[in-house]
């Protein structure tokens, strides 16, 4: 079996991804944010054209789909920046976050903001928002998971208080750093984390406790990188003695400065 593996070259991180989707190709969407708008227009199963302010950009993108109706969408653009779309739409809502770097390539977001759609139609929804808009949360508080990205890594993240700790198969990546949340829906939820070299943002979704998602570093702004992991409730997890966690708390705290 071990042979077979070796036709497949899976990249770490990157086995339990699911394949991408192409159900929003077609359509075309206006996303309403406090005080602006932007526009979406799915052209091809891998182009956007993305209309945000008097700017408009044909783009690569990709989407993964996290259940029925919600889709994260992510693609770069000029300036190395990322945009990822959160579209939930049997609600009509969305999420957007714009992730760019500084002087020191390190990522931070621009903008983390929540809209409605409208100008588009599907089986369930007219583009008539269902929901209050999405919002930052702390319901992960008390909570703990095991994330399984390929077979040969693993993390498991601990949440309290607005903090994150991270433990894994690769000690380099272990440590304790605030996050951020964002309410979905009442079973799926936008976690936002990272350090000072990489940005990572996945939907949890906690009712099949599976996870789709985008990282992205400076190198890979424009072309950002799509995840996957299946997981469960974990048991307790003691941090090791050997694991720093100032330094991840403190890059973590300049990643998601906006």
């Amino acid at each position: 079996m071990n042979e077979l593996k070796s036709r497949f070259g899976t990249d770490m991180g990157q086995q339990f991804t699911p394949p991408r989707c192409f159900e929003l190709t077609g359509l075309s969407m206006i996303l309403h944010f406090d005080g602006y708008e932007a526009k979406a227009e799915f052209v091809g199963n891998d182009l956007i054209a993305w209309t945000d302010g008097a700017a408009r950009e044909e783009r690569s993108y990709w989407c993964l789909k996290s259940s029925d109706h919600v889709y994260l969408v992510s693609f770069g653009c000029e300036g190395k920046r990322c945009v990822t779309l959160i579209l939930d739409l049997a609600a009509g809502l969305v999420t957007i976050d714009v992730t760019a770097f500084d002087e020191n390539n390190s990522p931070y977001k621009e903008k983390v903001d929540f809209g409605v759609l409208s100008g588009y139609y599907t089986d369930t929804s007219d583009g008539t928002p269902t929901a209050e808009k999405h919002g930052f949360t702390n319901d992960l508080d008390g909570n703990r998971f095991l994330w399984i990205f390929c077979d040969t890594y693993w993390h498991v993240e601990s949440y309290a208080d607005g903090i994150c700790t991270h433990l894994c198969n690769y000690p380099a990546f272990n440590g304790s750093g605030p996050y951020q949340c964002v309410k979905i829906t009442d079973t799926q939820y936008y976690v936002i984390n990272g350090d000072a070299k990489e940005s990572i943002c996945m939907i949890y979704n906690l009712k099949n406790l599976t996870s789709v998602g985008r990282s992205v570093v400076f190198e890979t702004a424009e072309a950002p990188i799509g995840q996957g992991a299946v997981g469960k409730y974990s048991e307790t997890v003691e941090v090791p003695d050997d694991v720093t966690v100032i330094d991840r708390e403190k890059s973590a705290r300049q990643a998601l400065e906006f």
